[in-house]
């Protein structure tokens, strides 16, 4: 039971960077590369979808292999 309540956890949080980093990506009118180098907010919201992922990974297997 924990664990799916920790599953269903990372998953929200992951919605929410994912749609958090997008929303920010839209102000750039410049490639995602450049956009990441000019706002730290992006490179620190990719870095922890990144590792939100691998810790969903761990417990679910299940989970798709995904990366911003």
């Amino acid at each position: 039971m924990l664990k799916t309540i920790k599953i269903s956890i990372l998953k929200n949080k992951l919605k929410r960077l994912y749609e958090k980093y997008h929303k920010i990506l839209d102000q750039y009118s410049c490639g995602k590369n450049l956009a990441e180098h000019i706002s730290s907010d992006l490179s620190h919201i990719k870095t922890q979808f990144n590792d939100t992922i691998i810790e969903l990974k761990k417990i679910d297997p299940l989970c798709p292999e995904f990366k911003l």
